[in-house]
């Protein structure tokens, strides 16, 4: 290996590192700088007067049926109202609970489909550097998801206990407890976010497939899956059923498809096309790339690459196209996070997680 391919590979390696380190800084300064943003101070005025059932049963009735979530929020703003500075303690729990469901999930995942075993410690370094790639690529649509105290505790808090519940689902070794807390997950997943529901539920039906396929790996986890279905449909009825929720989907009459298509591809391509930070996007998408040639060498999977990238924007695309149909829902940045978190992973397992080089092969 001669010098200056060793520099460049180094200061390639480097590049995970910077990138966290950037988003530790960015992240403590909003935190510390930001309080109580637009949807909180909805909640924040309601508990001024009302206590945490009372406005929590309201919100079900009047905005959406998201009883988990009313429940979670009017308990974490009731607790913050008065002394906003801890706040921002509040968001690094969010940060390092995120970062820790997604290494868990990680590590099953990499096992199950990969055949690989990572270190606890390597686990939880690509989660937080998939957490930091995730946070810049969409750059502003990340005030919505990590700085809205409304906003973590609907999409965020669903996206910890959904990984969680699919890393138990992918599990080796499944037992009586893991069935329990996948399904608690799972209920509990849906019930902060209807729309995410909808799509846990058709990545759970791809598990069912290949249960109907005799397929061994997905025959063993067949019991966990049941009960994860039963529980997040369950959780799913009680949003949709809810007067919030009912009241907004009479709100659309005959226009509810032509609305759903507008959603799904704004929810798409708005995010990533804001010109003002598309060079955010494009750079560390560059540097990622330069950063998997370390692990094998690109240009002889990037032919392939087109298809298999049409391929997730589709089910990404029938994903939000569902809930934006079923629940009117989806469009901001905060409420298609799931969406843009499969891409993410997406590529990370397409770059890094395929090679030879990565892991230790079970």
């Amino acid at each position: 290996m001669n010098n200056a391919f060793r520099r460049t590979a180094f200061s390639l390696l480097l590049f995970p590192v910077v990138l966290i380190g950037i988003i530790l800084v960015i992240f403590g300064y909003y935190s510390v700088s930001a309080y109580w943003r637009l949807d909180d101070w909805t909640f924040r005025d309601h508990l001024e007067n009302a206590g945490i059932i009372d406005t929590g049963l309201y919100f079900y009735e009047t905005a959406n049926g998201r009883l988990a979530s009313h429940l979670f929020l009017c308990s974490i703003i009731k607790m913050l109202m008065g002394i906003e500075p801890l706040l921002f303690l509040y968001r690094f729990i969010m940060l390092f609970v995120f970062i820790i469901s997604l290494g868990h999930l990680l590590r099953n995942y990499l096992s199950a489909f990969r055949q690989k075993t990572i270190s606890l410690s390597k686990s939880l370094f690509f989660a937080t550097f998939i957490t930091a790639f995730l946070f810049f690529f969409f750059y502003y649509g990340n005030f919505e998801v990590w700085f809205w105290v409304s906003s973590t505790g609907v999409y965020l808090i669903s996206l910890i206990l959904a990984m969680n519940g699919f890393a138990l689902l992918l599990s080796e070794k499944q037992s009586t407890g893991k069935i329990f807390l996948a399904t608690v997950a799972f209920f509990l997943a849906g019930g902060f976010s209807e729309s995410f529901a909808v799509m846990y539920v058709l990545m759970l039906l791809y598990f069912g497939y290949n249960i109907t396929k005799k397929h061994p790996f997905f025959l063993r986890r067949r019991w966990t899956l049941v009960f994860s279905l039963i529980a997040i449909i369950g959780a799913l009825l009680i949003n949709i059923f809810s007067g919030g929720a009912q009241g907004r989907l009479e709100l659309l009459g005959d226009f509810r498809f032509l609305y759903a298509i507008k959603n799904t591809l704004h929810s798409l391509a708005f995010p990533i096309l804001r010109y003002n930070y598309l060079w955010i996007s494009i750079g560390i998408t560059i540097c990622l790339f330069l950063y998997a040639n370390i692990h094998f060498p690109i240009r002889f999977i990037l032919k392939h690459f087109a298809i298999k990238s049409f391929t997730m924007l589709l089910f990404i695309a029938i994903s939000f196209f569902i809930p934006c149909y079923l629940l009117s829902d989806i469009v901001p940045d905060r409420a298609a996070s799931l969406g843009y978190l499969a891409g993410v992973l997406f590529l990370f397992d397409y770059f890094i997680f395929r090679s030879d080089s990565f892991g230790r092969q079970v």
